[in-house]
């Protein structure tokens, strides 16, 4: 069944803007204003006309600012439905949690050295900024730059990259003339994109309302959970092959599974993983109507699961994140279970050990409680 609400937010987020051409008096909002008696109030050259005796002097309305429904709503109404995987990073949370709220391509170059040096430090960054590449050549000749960002969604498809689709809101009060002249250039980053001027958006490759994520469940679910400074959402679950990396054999496998209950596994809808400073968050969404002692079981595995996982590549797992909060706090369960849309949602809190690192692994899908209930197993070595 559609969710109504993300669907109709993607005829908000493409509307124009509204009242463009209204004006007010100082009782009622009268749009014949605009018109009615303009001649007599009209200046002729030389002569500062006043108003009527008896009339109302007339005053345009400001435009409205644009209605921000935040990343994870823009996600779920612009990225197509079929969508294979996205990213959404929340540049403004980011910037407020490090101190630098106010930060635009206008704030002292020092001021923007000293916030990219802490991101790296302290952030789960799935993405560099679209507009960040390009910084010095959209400041000189563009007038805005990756810090005039509010948040940014990208989306792939099966057979993508990364650029597939964007959007990027950008803050309300940036004249959108020097971004459209950026894209008019094809500036990489933006080339290819248009500009969405009541709503202060740059959107490529984004659905139109019928066809839009709203549609899929399980990734609405997924992305209507708490919100976080950078997440990454996919469809469906990870393939043992993926998960255990490229150079993982046939024993790292099997101890792996030696170590815990895949039996359990139950087959997962969609999954993703959130980031906020050094906390990260596993989320597995399940369908309905299943039996809560089986939903456990299957969290419990993904625990298992994680706590054995091999490193085949050159980070891992546990390069990237620590036990399991609940674990490291003395819990017995180190998950939580409970209904999200209508759908069973799983989630496993986690401490980020290495920011990059757990960028890197999320990004590469080596997410051992994302695995699918099926195990694939690798094929044995032949010795030719």
């Amino acid at each position: 069944m559609r969710r109504p609400a993300p669907a109709a937010m993607a005829a908000l987020l493409l509307a124009p803007p509204l009242l463009a051409a209204c004006t007010i008096t100082s009782d009622t909002v009268q749009d014949e204003a605009v018109t009615t008696g303009s001649s007599a109030a009209r200046s002729t050259a030389g002569v500062t006309s006043s108003p009527p005796e008896g009339a109302t002097a007339t005053r345009p309305v400001p435009a409205p600012t644009p209605q921000d429904p935040g990343p994870a709503a823009a996600a779920l109404a612009l990225a197509p439905v079929d969508t294979a995987y996205l990213t959404v990073t929340d540049w403004a949370a980011i910037k407020e949690r490090l101190g630098a709220g106010g930060l635009t391509s206008e704030s002292l170059q020092t001021d923007t050295l000293e916030f990219w040096r802490s991101v790296g430090s302290s952030t789960v960054l799935l993405t560099d900024g679209a507009l960040r590449g390009e910084n010095s050549r959209l400041r000189l000749r563009h007038g805005l730059t990756q810090d005039d960002v509010l948040w940014e969604v990208r989306w792939a498809g099966e057979s993508g990259g990364e650029g597939d689709g964007l959007a990027l809101r950008l803050r309300d009060d940036l004249d959108l003339a020097g971004l459209r002249r950026a894209v008019a250039e094809e500036v990489p980053g933006v080339a290819g994109a248009e500009v969405v001027a009541g709503e202060q958006l740059l959107l490529r490759g984004a659905a139109g309302p019928e066809g839009a994520l709203a549609a899929s469940e399980p990734m609405a679910a997924l992305l209507d959970g708490e919100a976080a400074e950078s997440r990454l959402a996919a469809p469906g679950c990870l393939s043992w092959l993926t998960a255990l990396g490229v150079d993982a054999d046939v024993e790292e496998q099997e101890a792996v599974v030696a170590g815990a209950a895949v039996e359990d596994l139950l087959e997962p809808q969609a999954w993703g993983m959130s980031f906020t400073g050094r906390s990260a968050t596993l989320t597995v969404v399940h369908g309905e109507g299943l039996e809560q002692e089986a939903v456990e079981a299957d969290a419990a595995a993904r625990v298992a699961l994680a706590e054995g996982w091999p490193t085949t590549e050159g980070v891992g797992w546990v390069d990237a994140f620590g036990l399991p909060r609940g674990l490291a706090e003395g819990s017995d369960a180190g998950y939580v279970v409970a209904e999200q849309g209508g759908r069973v949602v799983t989630t496993i809190d986690y401490r980020v050990l290495n920011p990059t690192a757990a960028a890197g692994v999320a990004l590469a899908g080596l997410v051992p409680g994302a695995v699918c209930a099926e195990v694939d197993w690798l094929a044995e070595p032949t010795g030719l």
